[in-house]
């Protein structure tokens, strides 16, 4: 699955799919948007969860490749997404999927698919990169900690209220609301506390 559960849960807030909508796309717009990138949203492998938006935007994470991912996502966040905090939460995402792609591949893609990409995607990491640290200032520590705390939560097996959790404080991060999050973070966790130790005093700085 290309989506790591963490992220799904940040593009489930940022894509509005709670209630199986996906922004405010019809079920018409829905599969115009999809047809331009020559998918059929509507093919019976998107409907494995259900057959709502919110359910077939799910599927298409987990069933195709980061490149087909990073296309939608990117205009999904230029051209859709009306929230710039949102925004910048989808570049984020963006940028750690475009990490395990090659530039060969992206360019590959970009050149197949030249009238249907964002300008964002220009066929290189460099055009991506470039895009992504306007909007989501890359390489930050705070990027980089929940990084960490992302893959320290794949070591749990029940881990839905812990991701959840996590996104909540990653959201909030350097707000007044931050430390409610953290809080209730820290009690979610406290059967697995060790599991996070190495990140909770840098995570603390945040207070």
């Amino acid at each position: 699955m290309p989506i790591k559960p963490i992220q799904y849960e940040l593009l489930k807030k940022c894509l509005k799919m709670e209630g199986g909508y996906v922004l405010d796309f019809t079920d018409n717009t829905f599969r115009m948007f999809f047809d331009n990138y020559n998918i059929n949203i509507d093919n019976e492998k998107y409907y494995k969860h259900g057959t709502s938006k919110g359910k077939r935007m799910f599927a298409f994470l987990e069933l195709e490749d980061n490149v087909t991912i990073i296309k939608v996502l990117t205009d999904l966040a230029n051209i859709y997404v009306e929230n710039e905090s949102d925004t910048k939460k989808i570049f984020g995402i963006i940028t750690q999927l475009s990490s395990g792609n090659t530039s060969d591949k992206l360019q590959e893609s970009s050149s197949q698919n030249n009238s249907m990409n964002s300008a964002s995607i220009s066929g290189n990491n460099n055009s991506i990169t470039q895009t992504i640290n306007n909007y989501f200032g890359i390489g930050t520590p705070e990027y980089k900690l929940f990084e960490k705390i992302d893959e320290l939560a794949k070591n749990i097996d029940d881990n839905t209220e812990i991701l959840k959790a996590i996104s909540d404080m990653q959201e909030t991060i350097k707000t007044p609301t931050f430390i409610e999050k953290y809080k209730n973070f820290m009690s979610v966790i406290s059967s697995h506390v060790t599991v996070f130790t190495p990140i909770l005093s840098e995570l603390s700085q945040y207070l």
